[in-house]
């Protein structure tokens, strides 16, 4: 599917993305420092392709892979950086082999980790070689597209699609995260919205943040002097321990309410981050059928 295709099938419907991942993987597990999810496809491949299954059967048009932290600087840090290529083809192997013909499949990015409040930004270029590292390993495994996800500087997620646009002509969704009106360094919506459309993006819009009502805040400053297709995926809200375990709090019926006002924004990719699941998938699917 080419870039125009797939902006012609977004005019046509909204398409329903997955839920949370990582915290389906780690429902039942604790894991320690520097663990990423992403040994899973070394270790266990089947686990993660039954979580994307279930998603399939939720009514997901689109999945997403795991390998949000599959770059370099990430990937060190749990000492799997001589299996980058291996885990970015093989999670979008394992997506592809749960979701059949009826899913697309995209390959996820995430960032560095590089990027933090009062430090100085890494140089672009290294930075830019670290996502064309990990475009290029995705590409191996013949993904429909590309997701950027849960950002919070606009020169590093310009920097990651550049790197795609180096090597890929596939349509890329950019998506960036919000507290309060901004990203946790302090760049507003609209900031994040012209840095991602200048460097390549076909899709805009808003992830993980404090939940729906947050997303669906950061969609409405985004829609503003532009027509273009919006992106949806809110957590279910911040997390909490109960008993030695993590709960969200936005049951699905949360996702289910806000998912028509991000239609009336210009949603038209919506799913869910951290904590949503399938039954929040498949009522958001019922909601906007």
């Amino acid at each position: 599917m080419n870039r125009r295709e797939f902006l012609d099938l977004l005019s046509r419907k909204v398409l329903v993305m997955d839920g949370g991942l990582a915290t389906l993987l780690l429902a039942d597990k604790t894991p320690g420092p520097g663990f990423c999810p992403e040994v899973f496809l070394l270790e266990s491949m089947d686990e993660v392709v039954a979580v994307h299954a279930r998603y399939a059967r939720s009514g997901a048009d689109l999945l997403l892979t795991n390998t949000f932290g599959g770059n370099r600087i990430r990937l060190q840090a749990a000492g799997l950086a001589d299996r980058l290529e291996a885990i970015n083809r093989t999670g979008v192997e394992a997506a592809r082999r749960a979701g059949g013909t009826r899913c697309l499949v995209a390959a996820d990015v995430g960032p560095t980790g590089l990027y933090r409040k009062g430090k100085r930004r890494p140089p672009s270029g290294k930075v830019r070689e670290v996502f064309r590292e990990q475009a290029a390993s995705l590409l191996s495994g013949k993904p429909d597209l590309f997701a950027l996800e849960t950002f919070a500087d606009p020169k590093e997620i310009g920097l990651a699609l550049e790197a795609i646009r180096e090597i890929s002509d596939l349509p890329v969704v950019a998506m960036m995260t919000f507290a309060g009106g901004t990203t946790a360094l302090g760049f507003d919506a609209i900031q994040c919205r012209e840095a991602c459309l200048a460097a390549g993006a076909d899709v805009v819009g808003a992830n993980c943040s404090m939940g729906a009502k947050s997303v669906l805040e950061a969609l409405k400053a985004m829609a503003s002097g532009n027509g273009g297709p919006l992106a949806a995926e809110p957590n279910a809200g911040l997390p909490r321990w109960f008993g030695g375990r993590r709960r969200y709090q936005e049951d699905p019926s949360v996702l289910v309410r806000y998912a028509p006002r991000y239609v009336r924004e210009g949603a038209r990719l919506i799913g869910g981050c951290c904590g949503t699941t399938p039954a929040h998938i498949s009522a958001l699917k019922r909601a906007l059928v």
